[in-house]
């Protein structure tokens, strides 16, 4: 394996039953996770309208991570009643806001 301009060589995406991205880990040219300033892993979570409402990132080992880019580890998304969205909330990892 190579890696890809990005810094990686290999994704693993997992998927829930509607067929929405919940998971993916991304690895070198190793087979390893990638390190550096980049998250290995990253996770989301979807509303029961299938509306993304939050993403963490996080390590090889599923804990919770700042990104080493811009201090993100939580992003939350939320809606209006007509599902638009209307805020994103940057936290890092013990939920303390982030400003960009």
């Amino acid at each position: 394996m190579l890696n890809l301009y990005w810094g990686w060589s290999k994704r693993i995406s997992k998927y829930d039953e509607n067929g929405y991205v919940t998971e993916v880990a991304v690895f070198d040219q190793d087979n390893e996770y990638v390190g550096g300033k980049s998250v290995p892993v990253t996770q989301n979570s979807y509303d029961r309208h299938g509306a993304l409402i939050e993403t963490r990132n996080m390590d090889k080992n599923r804990t919770i991570i700042n990104s080493p880019d811009n201090g993100v580890a939580i992003t939350e998304y939320r809606y209006d009643e007509k599902g638009n969205r209307t805020e994103t909330l940057r936290y890092d990892r013990d939920r303390k806001p982030v400003s960009l």
